[in-house]
């Protein structure tokens, strides 16, 4: 397999930084406050019920002696009776749901989101899908309301949800305590019904995706295949601010219902099986659809966007190297961008910033010929051409099939003088001749017309700040004698025969290869103004 380009992995980790800047049109709560299956919004989440189960452990025993013991106190006559959870099911049992069928579990602020990070990015040669994992932080926004802007608000994460809250109880054996003093008896059922509301301090979670290219290249489709909470450890969310609402219960027992209410539904047990039922809600297949189809969706905006929307068919692959069929499709629209002159990605466009030095005009330095014969019998020497301002450089495009994706590197031409008014070039030519004896001195213009600088990069950096472009190589060349005029002001004397020779293949070699030469000797800066230029332009765009 070809080495791996990333470009996927750096697009999205560009998206991502979108994602979480308040001023982006790709923020992340506005996206998700927006997601729908079945022509309803799936936030706030609810549910039905959440049944929870028995409370066991240490904090369910201790919740159900509590209960037996303020029923003793408040409800068994004889003072030498007491109650006891019932052995055969002494546990208490939690369910989130309204008997009346009215009021839902619900889950406010899960658009209340952040991207933490990209993880286990993978290729799979045999499915042509890339793997990874978004870890993301629900209530982030809360915990970290200063960078939001004036004005902007986002719903905390909270949880307002209807209980039922069930323990079994009998009257005790006197002669054996743990046991009922009637064992065929019906249990008495003490029962809390109720709201009950909290804040929820944070939640962790990661989102398993898988990208593939829709047939014909006509996108990106992307899956959300699995949504896994944190829900221990260091990392455990907590209820906060909790208030409890009895509707339905013994009202010489609601006191203490409503305190252990409030610390069964705190309890390790409880609160890991309801992020356990939200869990198994987040992953139905209708919320993981709806999260995939918005996925999509907001990636192909993303691309139209910041490069351009496609119109028409995207370049051939015939030549590119690349194995990796996501990363291909993207670079297909690099290439349609570059190629397109709606995008900001236009290849005039991005020679016009160059500024280091300014490209328009373009003034490189002197370029030393050597010697030469003009005829038989006559040699120039010091041959210099000075004075060089070249006008129109970013007259240039970029064909696409002349840029291949060859992981690690990227190779390109961009054919100068091929667009608009072209490019021309103008110089003072000067040479000796005759042992030093002569010395001649003209004035030149140069006319371009798709003479190429074919370029190898190898791009680094998995986000926008860390990107690097070096260039490998930069190559000059001229396709036909035709492609590079170069014409005397002066075409008196001796210029007839300079000109013809000036134009000659042999010397346009010399003259190449003084160009490649002085390339060769740039590329660090090169590099670094072309990374400037397409960080610059990412970071106008992601906001």
């Amino acid at each position: 397999m070809a080495g791996n380009s990333n470009l996927f992995q750096f697009i999205f980790t560009t998206i991502c930084s979108s994602a979480n800047n308040p001023k982006s049109n790709f923020f992340l709560p506005t996206v998700l406050a927006g997601i729908q299956s079945g022509g309803s919004s799936i936030i706030p989440l609810k549910e039905k019920n959440w049944d929870i189960g028995t409370l066991t452990g240490s904090n369910g025993s201790f919740i159900a002696q509590q209960i037996a013991n303020s029923y003793s106190q408040i409800s068994v006559p004889d003072p030498n009776q007491e109650a006891i959870p019932l052995p055969s099911n002494p546990n208490p049992t939690l369910n989130l749901q309204d008997p009346d069928n009215v009021n839902m579990v619900t889950i406010n602020g899960l658009e209340n989101a952040y991207v933490q990070s990209f993880q286990n990015y993978n290729y799979n040669d045999s499915t042509g899908c890339i793997t990874a994992d978004i870890v993301m932080n629900f209530n982030y926004w809360t915990n970290n309301p200063g960078g939001l802007q004036p004005g902007q608000k986002v719903t905390p994460l909270s949880i307002d949800t209807p209980f039922v809250l069930t323990q079994n109880l009998c009257i005790a054996n006197l002669s054996a305590p743990t046991t009922c003093a009637d064992p065929n008896a019906s249990p008495v059922i003490v029962q809390g019904v109720g709201d009950f509301q909290a804040g929820i301090s944070s939640l962790q979670f990661t989102a398993s995706i898988q990208i593939s290219v829709l047939n014909n290249r006509a996108g990106l489709n992307c899956q959300v295949t699995n949504i896994n909470l944190v829900t221990t450890g260091s990392g455990a969310p907590q209820f906060q601010n909790i208030n409890v609402q009895l509707t339905n219960s013994d009202p010489a027992l609601s006191g203490i219902i409503n305190n252990l209410i409030t610390s069964a539904l705190s309890s390790s047990d409880a609160s890991g099986a309801i992020f356990s039922q939200m869990q198994q809600s987040l992953n139905t297949s209708g919320n993981l659809g709806a999260l995939s189809d918005t996925l999509t969706s907001q990636i192909a905006s993303f691309l139209n966007d910041h490069m351009s929307p496609v119109v028409g068919q995207l370049p051939s692959d015939s030549g590119q190297q690349a194995d990796n069929l996501v990363d291909l499709y993207l670079f297909d629209r690099v290439r349609y961008s570059l190629n397109d002159s709606t995008s900001g990605w236009y290849v005039q466009t991005l020679l016009q910033q160059y500024q280091n030095p300014p490209l328009n005009p373009f003034k490189p330095s002197d370029i030393s010929l050597g010697s030469f014969d003009l005829f038989a019998g006559l040699t120039l020497s010091n041959v210099t051409l000075s004075n060089i301002v070249v006008n129109g450089f970013p007259n240039a495009t970029v064909p696409a099939a002349t840029m291949i994706l060859a992981p690690p590197n990227m190779s390109f031409a961009i054919l100068l003088g091929s667009l608009g008014s072209g490019t021309n070039a103008s110089a003072t030519f000067s040479a000796s001749y005759s042992g030093g004896a002569g010395q001649l001195n003209f004035g030149l213009t140069v006319a371009i017309n798709s003479v190429s600088l074919t370029s190898t990069v190898a791009p680094t950096g998995s986000t926008v700040s860390q990107l690097n472009i070096p260039f490998n190589s930069i190559v000059f060349a001229i396709p036909q004698p035709s492609a590079m005029v170069i014409t005397l002001d002066d075409q008196s004397g001796l210029a007839p025969a300079v000109q013809n020779v000036l134009n000659s293949p042999s010397v346009q070699t010399i003259i190449v290869n003084a160009i490649n030469s002085q390339l060769t000797g740039h590329l660090g800066d090169i590099g670094n103004e072309v990374t400037s230029i397409i960080q610059n332009l990412v970071n106008q765009t992601i906001g």
